[in-house]
């Protein structure tokens, strides 16, 4: 026997106490549990929805994907306690209106009631109803945009990540180079190219995968280093003095080494450089308009050793809020700027 179980006013406990024995659910006092409806379970039924994450007043569809639904099944939605809806469900795919209440969640239970007044459940799901994916993000990564991703595959791995209400997607080493991330010009893209590490990346593949993130309500950010070149950068118009070194004679470029079958090392300019920023902001520019996706998720490679990690961490939080101007009114951007996140 289980039970929908609430607790009242966040166990009266002080938030600082992070020890409080309440942490263990054995030692909760049961004067301050308060049962809200006794059930029992028969998780028999698989069920998802159409978006990892809706609008207020927007349409979620609701579908049936695994097991047997009783002919007396209900749904009743939920904000904790508080019942929004009740209703029979008749088929294998329904659909509900999200209520107008923005940055709020709500539970979907599925279940039936006796000739006794007990509860069966047979499914749970949640909805998230928020305007702005970034009040509640819930990040995944993609990291593979070879010809074996077809548009199966992909709605099969997007349908999981929809399945885990993941809401924003990372595109993890999508870029053709570094310091030039679209394989080819907005008006002449490559039908393919190697990544970093000369892995076969298709364009119509990154453009698959947006395109159905997109239709299952997620973000697609697209992952690029703020301050990364490759060897053959200075052919495609980065600047000698752009770059950051390792001696006071400026005869050794600071680089991140990788392994000798990879495409190239990446070397380092110096974020707060103005004519890096215009240059990177003109590439980013050239993603946007030839890809649809919603932002930049700006990545740095921490700690560059005693003589230059206080001097990079002060140099790439100082180019944030120029690189965020960059940026269209309309897209997003993520940071991250922790002292991992380096690749190997």
């Amino acid at each position: 026997m289980n039970a929908l179980l609430i607790a009242l006013p966040l166990l009266i406990g002080s938030c600082s106490d992070d020890n409080n024995s309440y942490n263990d659910p054995a030692t909760v006092p049961t004067d301050i549990i308060q049962t809200v409806v006794k059930t029992t379970d028969n998780i028999s039924i698989g069920v998802s929805t159409d978006k990892a994450a809706y609008k207020p007043g927007e349409t979620v569809r609701f579908t049936v994907t695994d097991g047997t639904l009783p002919s007396s099944a209900h749904v009743r939605y939920r904000h904790g306690a508080d019942v929004i809806a009740d209703e029979n469900i008749g088929s294998t795919s329904w659909t509900w209106t999200a209520p107008q209440a923005d940055y709020t969640g709500y539970m979907a239970d599925i279940y039936t009631t006796d000739a006794n007044n007990q509860q069966t459940i047979y499914a749970t799901i949640g909805v998230d109803v928020s305007s702005d994916w970034a009040r509640f993000p819930r990040y995944g990564f993609i990291a593979s945009y070879g010809n074996d991703r077809t548009s199966d595959v992909i709605a099969s791995e997007l349908s999981l990540l929809n399945r885990c209400h993941i809401n924003g997607l990372q595109f993890y080493d999508w870029q053709y180079k570094q310091h030039w991330p679209l394989g080819g010009t907005p008006d002449n893209l490559l039908e393919s190219y190697k990544d970093i590490a000369n892995r076969d990346n298709y364009t119509s593949v990154v453009k698959d995968y947006i395109a159905q993130a997109h239709s299952f309500g997620m973000k697609a950010m697209f992952y690029n280093l703020c301050f990364g070149v490759f060897d053959d950068a200075k052919a495609d118009g980065v600047g000698d003095h752009w770059y950051i070194y390792t001696d006071q004679n400026h005869s050794k470029c600071d680089r991140h080494q990788l392994p000798s079958d990879w495409k190239s090392d990446i070397y380092l300019v110096n974020p707060s450089n103005k004519d890096w920023q215009n240059y990177l902001a003109d590439r980013n520019d050239d993603v946007y308009k030839a890809l649809d996706f919603d932002g930049f998720h700006i990545d740095q490679l921490g700690d560059r050793g005693t003589d230059y990690g206080a001097l990079m961490f002060a140099s790439t939080c100082a180019v944030l809020p120029l690189l965020i101007a960059f940026l269209s009114a309309s897209k997003f951007f993520m940071s991250g700027l922790t002292s991992g996140a380096v690749k190997e």
